[in-house]
């Protein structure tokens, strides 16, 4: 039964809370956090962990933080942080600018490392994730630790292609058309346009479960054609003279049936980056639901060999 809206904030959390228990994980914290002068706040889940380089857990467009928590267990302990991106989870709306989202990204950030006590950090990011931590991993080269590249990271490589009801999603009025609420039967089916075939299917219920309360928020409605027809600008893309300049260590799991790029053009797309790692594993634009084993243990080499 499709929840009542006031009823979305409470199903969500009950639905990522027994997700998490899944994997013997546990919510240490659940907040919001102001973004200075924006009027707007951010809501962020904290996971206790040890004494080392906390990780940062960015999710993709269109997406929660709930679709990378069987990945959770391959960051060896760490204590994580995980935002929802403005419009998404339970973070609230907010104008996304047509031009200048690269930049509009940076503060989202530094927010969510200030007020987790943050100097540095383990950047994990899926899709506009991983692209938003690499615009990070440029700006501000003294708070990034690392950066892991899940699936094609958003636009920001050349050679990056969107499935065509993706672009339909920048045509305005298509946008709010094709995000308004579904069943989430039709929830699950939709996710093998981004994600790949069967990606979602052999998991716990939960993990649909809270994509798909997100997408029932009118905060995602509001603002989730703002993204698609800024993340389609050409200004987004990143040159190999400027990925040169990403001081951090980067690895990138690549799914082969990425819908959005061929691993072989996102391996040449990072070549630049003075330290880069590439793995490739069976799978779609979420590699980790359709190759568990191998991208934990892809995953847990690369951060077990940084602070």
């Amino acid at each position: 039964m499709t929840p009542q809206p006031a009823d979305i904030p409470s199903a969500y959390r009950d639905a990522e809370a027994r997700l998490l228990a899944e994997y013997a994980l546990e919510r240490a914290d659940d907040r919001m956090v102001e973004m200075p002068g924006a009027g707007m706040r951010l809501h962020v889940i904290e996971l206790a962990g040890d004494e080392r380089v906390p990780v940062v857990l960015l999710h993709g467009m269109a997406a929660v933080t709930a679709a990378a928590v069987p990945l959770i267990p391959a960051f060896g302990g760490r204590r994580v942080i995980a935002p929802d991106w403005p419009g998404h989870g339970l973070s609230d709306a907010t104008t996304i600018p047509r031009t200048g989202i690269r930049d509009a990204s940076l503060p989202w950030l530094d927010a969510v490392l200030d007020d987790a006590g943050l100097e540095r950090a383990h950047l994990v990011g899926h899709s506009m994730g991983a692209q938003f931590g690499l615009y990070y991993a440029l700006a501000r080269p003294e708070r990034v630790a690392s950066l892991t590249v899940l699936g094609a990271p958003g636009v920001a490589l050349p050679g990056t292609s969107t499935p065509f009801g993706m672009r339909m999603l920048a045509l305005p009025g298509f946008a709010s058309m094709l995000t308004r609420p579904v069943s989430r039967e039709r929830y699950e089916r939709n996710s093998a346009m981004t994600l790949g075939p069967g990606a979602v299917g052999g998991w716990p219920r939960e993990l649909v479960d809270v994509g798909w309360y997100a997408s029932l928020r009118p905060e995602f409605r509001a603002t989730a054609p703002q993204y698609y027809r800024g993340l389609g600008r050409r200004e987004l893309q990143l040159a190999p003279e400027e990925l040169a300049g990403v001081t951090a260590p980067v690895f990138a799991l690549f799914g082969e049936d990425d819908v959005f790029l061929d691993p072989e053009v996102g391996d040449a797309g990072l070549a630049t980056i003075p330290y880069v790692e590439v793995t490739v594993v069976p799978g779609g634009h979420a590699p980790w639901l359709n190759s568990p084993v191998r991208s934990a243990r892809a995953v847990a080499g690369f951060l077990d060999a940084q602070a």
